[in-house]
């Protein structure tokens, strides 16, 4: 978490209130959350790597597309 912590700082700044003024993002954004909370929950470890692994790639995306800088991450 240390290592992208500044990322997201940057992340919530920059791009989170415009992502949650579109539903869709916000609708996949909790789905991604929902299903890495079950994932740990359930103690699947492979589940919570994969659904990590896809939110991560979605967000960097997401970001990209926002302009920040990927070099922080």
């Amino acid at each position: 978490m240390n290592t992208i912590s500044g990322w997201i700082g940057q992340i919530t700044s920059k791009v989170y209130a415009d992502l949650f003024d579109d539903r869709e993002t916000s609708r996949l954004l909790l789905e991604q959350h929902v299903a890495i909370a079950d994932a740990i929950a359930r103690r699947d470890a492979e589940a919570a790597r994969e659904s990590m692994d896809l939110h991560l790639r979605y967000s960097m995306r997401k970001a990209r597309k926002a302009g920040v800088a990927a070099a922080a991450f």
